[in-house]
């Protein structure tokens, strides 16, 4: 149902898209087959014609900086090329309970754990936390699939975040990208030259919800539960944000089916905007633009995705 859920209440929701799961864990703890799931991917796209992917799980720890692309990651890219498919990946969930702990005035607390020094800090000096933490985790590198991060907001009208300053702004427990210019490369200075201003992940963010109280999440629906019954909840992460993303491509895709995926991929990174301006103030102060290593090339909209209006026109060529 995408956005349509958590924006509005209706007596009846359009489904966008038909879903086929593939299982990848049972229990919490589970580890990942990653060959296995790799071969699931690829049955599901010849047997099923299936083109499009979400993947909201991820695998270790955060990446250290500048640290090279996971197998895994690669494996993405080469399924992503040779079967003309696209895979959405959430970029990971900085754990909730642990940043409870740490920006809570506590044992745990520093003021390098505030918002936004926490996800960039080289000269902290806490006990507890370092910035490479915050980190995307694999294999939300993969360079030919989207990845995408959360935005503090739960798509409702009004603010209700909790811990992250605004709704427009990344979320607390989002990721960024771990590529870093600024630091030594093997003992040697990176040149600007080594560096393209286009690469980032993640490639874009949507509403993920904000945590520790329970209206600044995203209204999804869920297993009724002992407790309640109901079979809607309120949650936040990036997974929340990543099959968001997923809706829209399912739209484009669907609107357009000939279209191959590197194209509809382009078509939502184009029509992203950023989601609190270009340079916002509480970001200005950082040796790197930290703002586009948590938002990439921002938010992806509706409007004009699908269809242009009188007045605008979208090419896309291909080959």
């Amino acid at each position: 149902f995408g956005d349509d859920l958590p924006r509005q209440v209706l007596d009846v929701y359009k489904a966008h898209a038909r879903i086929a799961v593939l299982k990848t864990l049972h229990n919490d703890g589970d580890s990942l087959n990653v060959p296995r799931l790799l071969s699931e991917i690829r049955d599901a796209n010849q047997t099923y014609g299936i083109r499009l992917f979400n993947m909201s799980v991820n695998i270790g720890s955060a990446k250290k900086y500048n640290q090279p692309a996971s197998d895994f990651a690669y494996e993405l890219d080469k399924l992503a090329y040779e079967l003309d498919i696209l895979i959405v990946i959430s970029v990971g969930k900085f754990n909730a309970d642990d940043l409870r702990e740490l920006v809570n005035a506590g044992q745990c607390y520093h003021p390098s754990h505030d918002y936004p020094v926490f996800f960039y800090d080289f000269d902290s000096t806490s006990p507890y936390h370092s910035c490479w933490h915050t980190n995307l985790k694999e294999p939300a590198e993969s360079l030919n699939n989207i990845s995408v991060g959360a935005l503090a907001g739960n798509l409702e009208d009004r603010d209700v975040t909790d811990i992250s300053p605004l709704a427009e702004l990344p979320a607390y427990y989002t990721r960024k990208f771990h590529y870093d210019i600024t630091q030594d490369l093997n003992g040697t200075p990176q040149s600007t030259r080594q560096h393209s201003r286009h690469l980032n992940k993640p490639d874009l963010v949507i509403d993920g919800g904000d945590i520790h109280r329970e209206d600044a999440g995203i209204e999804i629906l869920s297993a009724p539960t002992a407790a309640t019954g109901h079979y809607f909840g309120r949650t936040a992460g990036t997974s929340i944000a990543a099959p968001l993303v997923t809706n829209y491509a399912a739209r484009l895709l669907h609107a357009y089916p000939n279209l191959r995926m590197q194209s509809i991929k382009a078509l939502l990174i184009n029509n992203a905007q950023l989601p609190a301006g270009k340079n916002p103030h509480i970001f200005r102060n950082f040796k790197i633009d930290l703002y586009k290593k948590l938002v990439g090339f921002g938010k992806p909209s509706t409007s004009n995705l699908i269809a242009t209006d009188d007045n605008t026109v979208t090419f896309v060529i291909e080959d």
